[in-house]
């Protein structure tokens, strides 16, 4: 019998949450459970017990704008619409949480996709939305280009140690805060 430790493919993320959660997205995003599976671990965490987990609601955004249903009605259907105030103040928060707490390349690749949102209301992955920014953003550019090559690279080359693990520096500070001025300016 295989697990899903075993299962050869990309790293899995999944979350289970109630249908409640999904017709009215809300506070305290209550979940049933979490899956995150890498190339080394598996982690499994259960909802009961804990206060819930803020991030469903992109979860539930993201999903009602592009979800694919595999049988039954449409996702739009299922999933409530999140407000776009609520998903421009989380996204401003995770901006401010990545500057203390993540890398360059975090940072720098959801600030891009948070502009891509507060500019056309689109959804788009890291990489959709650095590509989207790159030649919007002139003055980030550069520093756009460098992180969208180490993400291809390390993708593409074993040996390419990236910098997952670079601290944000000056340019990427100035590139948040430019755009958390536009996500505030707009939710004002």
């Amino acid at each position: 019998t295989k697990t899903v430790c075993d299962l050869p493919g990309p790293p899995v993320e999944l979350s289970v949450v109630t249908a409640g959660l999904t017709r009215s997205p809300e506070p305290p995003w209550p979940f049933l459970l979490h899956l995150n599976r890498s190339p080394d671990a598996v982690r499994v965490v259960f909802g009961a017990g804990h206060r819930g987990d803020p991030d469903l609601l992109m979860h539930c955004a993201v999903t009602r704008a592009a979800g694919v249903a595999l049988c039954g009605p449409p996702a739009a259907e299922v999933f409530g619409e999140v407000p776009r105030d609520v998903v421009r103040r989380y996204l401003i928060e995770e901006l401010e949480w990545g500057l203390r707490e993540a890398s360059e390349h975090y940072v720098v690749l959801n600030a891009c996709r948070a502009l891509a949102f507060d500019q056309e209301g689109w959804l788009l992955s890291k990489q959709d939305g650095a590509t989207w920014a790159r030649y919007r953003l002139v003055a980030h550019e550069a520093l756009i280009s460098q992180v969208l090559v180490e993400r291809q690279r390390a993708l593409t080359d074993p040996s390419f140690s990236p910098g997952w693990v670079r601290r944000p520096g000056r340019d990427a500070h100035a590139l948040v805060a430019d755009v958390i001025r536009c996500l505030s300016a707009d939710s004002a």
